[in-house]
């Protein structure tokens, strides 16, 4: 198994990358999603690995954090869902919000996964609900999922303390936050290269 490719990004498109190691490229299937929290082209990156071996084709999926590749890999265990699927799934929804509702039978939420109807909705909680909990960050799995409010509050929080003006950190979050609740991790990463940016 090829556990992590770390080398020079050599080419960043939404949905895959090349990185260059040793002067070799690899070809890395990515999160479309955060395409633009990948480094630049030329500076050294390093992407968490999931080699998928199908009958017809084999492909290396990667990401930026090891949690986020060992989640794609939870999901991918179960018959039914394939790479494309999972891969949408964590382009669409943090790994952690996924792992929340496999773990508290949320079928609701699963459903309104792309391609995820409610016989595989049902066969995700049944096949994974044990495992989730491995994934649970220790708030979570003692008290539920965190508010978007306790989130959000923890990253302006971050970002003053790196500096950052009230306004540059106000119209960043009220822009990420719209849609709902991340983790704060991913949070704070994203807010960094939202930053970066303006």
């Amino acid at each position: 198994m090829i556990d992590y490719v770390s080398g020079t990004l050599a080419e960043n498109r939404p949905g895959r990358a090349v990185v260059d190691v040793g002067g070799l490229g690899y070809l890395v299937h990515t999160l479309p999603a955060h395409f633009g929290d990948l480094p630049g082209v030329g500076q050294a990156v390093k992407l968490w690995t999931h080699y998928q071996i199908l009958e017809d084709a084999r492909a290396l999926y990667g990401f930026e954090s090891k949690y986020d590749r060992d989640v794609f890999s939870l999901l991918c265990s179960v018959s039914g869902i394939g790479p494309k699927m999972a891969l949408k799934a964590l382009s669409e929804h943090a790994a952690a919000d996924v792992i929340r509702w496999i773990h508290s039978g949320d079928e609701g939420r699963l459903r309104g996964l792309k391609g995820l109807g409610p016989k595989l909705a049902a066969k995700l909680i049944l096949d994974l609900k044990g495992k989730a909990a491995s994934f649970l960050a220790p708030a979570d799995a003692a008290s539920g999922a965190q508010a978007p409010g306790g989130v959000r509050d923890e990253t302006e929080l971050a970002l003053k303390n790196l500096g950052y003006k009230d306004s540059e950190v106000n119209a960043v979050l009220s822009h990420m936050f719209a849609d709902g609740e991340l983790p704060l991790e991913s949070a704070i990463r994203r807010a960094l290269s939202l930053l970066a940016k303006r």
